[in-house]
């Protein structure tokens, strides 16, 4: 318990107040010292008009000077005026950040982004500025700096063991829907930020190793009931030698809702897409292939046995005096009967033969694989069944007419001419045969 909760202070009037009052006290400079140099960011305390206190170590080795140089210094000298009008409204918090460049003790410049903010600390108003160092695009997110972010950030501090809170922030206590009093003495697993000791345990595990803040997700709801997922950063802290958790928690639940309202519009994008590549290659009579699509599938198997050689033949079929049908029966008729027979031609193909309609009342079938004879054996399996089959309430019968094709290295139009002579062929002898 620190001196300000003994004392009945509320050390929570804001979220930067809690850090400070706990760790820039005189009895836990160990805390001051150790927890400020670890920080990736440079970080400069000055007094109200700006001038240097302290620096962490970063600030050193990024700019060049020594500690005692810094010290005094006013903090406005290290930017370059002429890129920002006023750099004081940064620093002392009355614009939000801004990108200024800092000045090296080499003469060099690079960019930084730069936040400010005032705070007491030890009875005094001091300024607490930040700055990003945005030049390394690659480099890591900085971890503690979310503990100088105004209102963004949730902190709580925790025993190391029991995860008992001993202090909180503002931005814990509203998001959390309590007031301090009813969370200081429980532990993180009695307010539900974790399911239970081993739940605890493990995130607590992969805080302490990970590299990246936002490499570790928690869930967990509020007194509202209320769903907060989150990410969850830990670090060990010492007060009075003990050691505690010093823990940042960042609310990101409206992006998570947002990502997943994405992945739904892009699994409706993606039926879409579907639905749109099944209707532009899709004949709106038949549902099989239309003439493009077919010829497209076409193509890419003579490409394909052009690489690996392997027998490839094709189907014509033309339907028998289909004219008739829809003469004597009408159109409607007539496309129920080109329905039942494109029916017939995919029940009798495998997985890997395709069928489309090619013309009017003529359709093409590929079937991979497959050698001159096969395709014979295929082509009056089909025949047969149309012959046999009624394709409307009153009887209707048809047949049909198949010219066979095998692909012997030629063009595309000259391997379907074949097929499309071998099928006036079946006509002219007859109808509803079959000609190789």
């Amino acid at each position: 318990m620190t001196k300000a909760e003994k004392s009945g202070k509320n050390v929570l009037e804001d979220q930067n107040s809690a850090f400070l009052d706990n760790y820039f006290c005189q009895e836990e400079d160990y805390n001051f010292i150790s927890f400020f140099d670890k920080l990736d960011h440079l970080i400069f305390i000055t007094d109200i008009n700006a001038n240097i206190k302290k620096a962490n170590r970063i600030v050193s080795e990024r700019l060049g000077y020594s500690g005692s140089e810094l010290l005094g210094k006013n903090l406005i000298h290290f930017y370059a005026h002429e890129d920002h009008n006023n750099p004081q409204k940064i620093i002392t918090g009355e614009e939000e950040y801004g990108r200024i460049p800092l000045l090296c003790k080499t003469g060099k410049l690079f960019y930084a982004e730069t936040r400010g903010f005032k705070q007491q600390w030890r009875n005094e108003e001091i300024l607490v500025v930040i700055c990003k160092d945005i030049s390394d695009l690659m480099a890591s997110e900085e971890k503690f700096s979310r503990a100088f972010h105004s209102k963004a950030i949730m902190m709580i501090i925790t025993s190391r063991q029991e995860g008992r809170l001993t202090d909180v922030n503002e931005k814990f206590c509203d998001k959390m829907g309590f007031k301090r009093e009813e969370v200081i003495g429980r532990t993180t697993i009695e307010l539900g930020i974790f399911k239970s000791k081993y739940h605890r345990e493990q995130v607590i595990s992969r805080a302490l190793s990970s590299e990246k803040a936002d490499d570790v997700e928690i869930r967990f709801m509020n007194k509202n009931r209320l769903k907060i997922v989150a990410l969850f950063f830990t670090d060990i802290i010492k007060i009075n030698n003990e050691e505690y958790l010093l823990s940042i928690i960042t609310e990101i639940t409206k992006r998570r809702k947002m990502e997943e309202e994405l992945r739904l519009k892009n699994r409706q994008l993606n039926v879409l897409n579907q639905m749109l590549e099944i209707y532009a290659s899709t004949d709106g009579v038949t549902n099989i292939y239309n003439h493009r699509y077919i010829i497209e599938k076409l193509q890419f198997e003579v490409e394909r046995i052009k690489r690996y050689p392997q027998p490839l033949s094709i189907l014509l079929l033309d339907i028998d005096h289909f004219k008739k049908v829809n003469d004597n029966y009408g159109h409607p008729t007539g496309d129920q009967v080109l329905r039942g027979v494109a029916d017939i031609i995919k029940a009798n193909l495998r997985e890997v033969d395709q069928v489309g309609r090619y013309g009017g009342e003529e359709y093409l079938a590929i079937l991979p694989q497959t050698e001159k004879d096969c395709a014979f054996q295929v082509a009056e399996r089909i025949r047969h069944h149309i012959e046999k089959e009624n394709f409307t309430d009153n009887g209707i019968k048809i047949t049909i007419s198949i010219g066979v094709a095998q692909y012997k290295n030629e063009g595309l139009e000259i391997f379907v001419n074949r097929a499309d002579e071998r099928m006036y062929l079946a006509k002219t002898k007859g109808r509803n045969r079959v000609e190789v």
